[in-house]
């Protein structure tokens, strides 16, 4: 991660996948977050995984390293305030199914 002047983390290597910020209110006022998309980082993992597993001749689950390596070295890895954000494009009828979410 790097910081650039207003304090927002920025995810190096992920400049590609980068979306653009978001706003996120603190008790010290307002910060902008670097917002990037899941969906490309894992795909771009994915694919980096299956090239290595066919440098050696085997089979691997290159979609599940992907989502490990992820789910611990991105989306597990709390660097301060300021962190990026990872989203997963959704409609608000995808989110509501996932979630099994009801309008009262």
């Amino acid at each position: 991660m790097k910081a650039n002047g207003e304090g927002t983390l920025l995810a190096v290597g992920w400049e590609d996948e980068f979306l653009g910020t978001a706003s996120q209110f603190t008790a010290s006022g307002i910060r902008r977050v670097a917002v990037y998309d899941l969906v490309a980082i894992l795909a771009k993992l994915a694919n980096e995984a299956q090239a290595m597993c066919s440098e050696h001749t085997q089979e691997c689950d290159h979609i599940g390293e992907a989502i490990e390596f992820a789910e611990f070295n991105i989306l597990g890895a709390y660097v301060g305030q300021g962190m990026p954000v990872f989203m997963t494009r959704k409609t608000f009828a995808e989110w509501q199914e996932e979630v099994d979410y009801e309008a009262e």
